[in-house]
């Protein structure tokens, strides 16, 4: 219980950090490539905790009940079922313990993969809120370029939409889990004139590209 309580803690305090530095770096990224600064609103404890506390997948819980959720269940499964079966068969300690460990063990990767999807989540949801408050009217989907992106990512690179129609899982990242993708204000080319962005090679090298070259583009030519 009392690790439990702890990793749900932690999980609250990098999350809300990653939303407010996604939040204010995209401020200032927008402000930056548009070489106008202006005034905008800041973030306050109430607005970032109840950004964590809204479920946004489709299970229709938040990250906290998933992680209670997932391990507490494992848990009692495995005192359940797996030391009640040792002590039938006259098992010794060590060997019901190992096996126990290793199940709950799973629970290590699954916090990982919690952690960056979840990380990715809010990362999104802090750049709508600043494309909302500076008035960004589209967006772009923007992909990694490397060999390891998603099928569903390559087709999605350098889609364009309209604010309003900004929805995780669907045209905003993370598409599913351990997603890297993000998104970009969408300008027209006076602002994004000569820009590159970046790519890794095989060795997981980076390198530079044109800014307006694509997924599938890349891919045929590197």
């Amino acid at each position: 219980e009392l690790l439990e309580a702890q990793k749900d803690k932690d999980f609250h305090e990098v999350l809300g950090k990653v939303y407010a530095d996604g939040y204010y770096h995209t401020v200032y990224e927008i402000q930056k490539g548009l070489g106008v600064g202006s005034a905008f609103a800041t973030l306050d404890i109430d607005k970032i905790q109840k950004v964590l506390v809204k479920p946004w997948a489709p299970d229709g819980k938040n990250f906290s009940q998933r992680i209670w959720g997932d391990d507490r269940t494992n848990l009692l499964y495995q005192l359940e079922t797996r030391l009640t079966q040792g002590i039938i068969r006259g098992e010794g300690a060590d060997s019901i313990i190992r096996d126990i460990s290793k199940a709950m063990n799973t629970s290590r990767s699954a916090a990982r993969r919690l952690v960056l999807t979840e990380n990715a989540f809010f990362a999104s949801a802090s750049r709508l809120d600043a494309y909302k408050e500076l008035d960004v009217e589209q967006y772009e989907y923007v992909a990694t370029l490397d060999l390891k992106t998603s099928s569903i990512c390559r087709s999605m690179d350098g889609k364009v939409f309209k604010k309003s129609e900004y929805k995780v899982g669907l045209n905003a990242p993370p598409l599913h889990v351990y997603c890297r993708s993000t998104t970009v204000p969408y300008f027209d080319d006076e602002f994004t004139y000569d820009e590159e962005r970046a790519a890794r090679d095989e060795n997981g090298k980076i390198y530079y590209v044109p800014a307006n070259m694509k997924y599938e583009d890349w891919y045929e030519e590197y």
